[in-house]
């Protein structure tokens, strides 16, 4: 009992500091989920040139700050073949069954979003329309806060409140 009581405390030392600074977006992605949050920037001189997405000034923020965590993992790939993960299905099952000491698919779905949206543009979009990255940050919020104390949003509602 008391080997596993030390080992979920690792865990909870190893994110509890980065799911504390990442659940201040919750309100803004609840906002946001299922609506775009991105426009393709034309000017009338460009007709020639192709169109590039301009994105919401909060969710570069969540992702610049997303990409500083534990969370990321440059080896998602290897989780979504030896998982079998090919839908949204599957990566929102993955995303449900995570806890404490199964951390894994949290690292590595937010991973495929955030670092592959700096090469793939669509994948933040998605990221907030499919709901991928709210969700993502509840379970690491649930998870943290079953096994410690309630982690608090008092900076959520002012991010939340700039977005308006």
């Amino acid at each position: 009992m008391q080997d596993e009581k030390m080992t979920k405390d690792y865990y909870i030392n190893i994110y509890k500091d980065d799911v504390t600074k990442l659940i201040q977006y919750i309100p803004y992605l609840e906002k946001k989920s299922g609506k775009d949050v991105s426009q393709d920037y034309q000017d009338s001189k460009m007709t020639s040139t192709m169109a590039f997405p301009v994105y919401d000034s909060v969710l570069l923020n969540f992702v610049k700050e997303a990409g500083n965590t534990v969370f990321m993992d440059r080896n998602y790939p290897y989780f979504y073949t030896r998982n079998r993960i090919d839908t949204l299905r599957d990566e929102m099952k993955a995303v449900k069954q995570a806890d404490i000491m199964h951390m894994e698919p949290l690292c590595c779905i937010l991973s495929k979003y955030i670092l592959g949206g700096r090469t793939k543009a669509h994948l933040w979009k998605e990221g907030v329309e499919n709901r991928i990255f709210l969700e993502i940050l509840k379970k690491a919020k649930e998870c943290m806060e079953y096994w410690n104390d309630p982690l608090g949003t008092e900076v959520g509602n002012m991010i939340n409140n700039m977005s308006k």
